[in-house]
């Protein structure tokens, strides 16, 4: 299974520690503004969009990574 999800991953973590270190360098953070940061990147990533919603280019409806975090988090508040 890891075969086949390696790329993601591999490319996930490129991503974070791109848009980590580029404008930190090598600055040193407390744990708290370490948090802030990696929270700010968690945002932007998952806010890319995945896919379109449709194939009509007049609709702009795309697909996010939080949308689908979201749509999860509705699912288990609503689950009894």
């Amino acid at each position: 299974v890891l075969g086949v999800f390696g790329g993601v991953w591999k490319s996930a973590v490129k991503s974070i520690k791109y848009h980590l270190f580029r404008p930190l360098g090598s600055e040193v953070l407390t744990f708290e503004e370490l948090y802030t940061v990696l929270s700010r990147i968690e945002t932007f990533l998952n806010s890319r969009h995945l896919s379109t919603l449709s194939s009509n280019l007049s609709n702009l409806n795309i697909l996010t990574s939080f949308i689908l975090l979201l749509i999860s988090w509705i699912c288990d508040c609503f689950s009894l």
